[in-house]
């Protein structure tokens, strides 16, 4: 089993690139994806992501912040499922006051 649940015998091509199931025309080659992943539920998902009608270049984009910047402070906040706007408290803060090494901090 892989990460997703499916059986690996499923996925015939394990690393696709993106640019290997989008056509000339710039849509979804439903054939190629379904040459890659032979799991229908899949390849549906896949071929429900719009894709974008003009060029841009790639770029990393945060979705926890409106600006689209990696906050670690927020990161935090996530990965302890205490992420609301409305209440920035994090009810960790004792631990950067504890006496041993920052990298046992970031640790904890």
């Amino acid at each position: 089993m892989d990460l997703l649940g499916l059986e690996v015998a499923t996925i015939t091509n394990p690393h696709p690139r993106v640019c290997e199931v989008i056509t000339s025309d710039h849509c979804w080659d439903v054939k190629a994806i379904r040459f890659s992943v032979n799991h229908e539920d899949i390849v549906q998902k896949i071929i429900g992501i719009p894709l974008p009608q003009f060029l841009a270049e790639d770029s990393f984009c945060w979705g926890l912040m409106g600006s689209g910047v990696f906050s670690t402070k927020i990161a935090t906040w996530a990965a302890h499922n205490n992420f609301h706007a409305n209440d920035p408290k994090w009810r960790y803060n004792w631990l950067w006051k504890l006496d041993v090494m920052p990298k046992i901090k970031i640790f904890l």
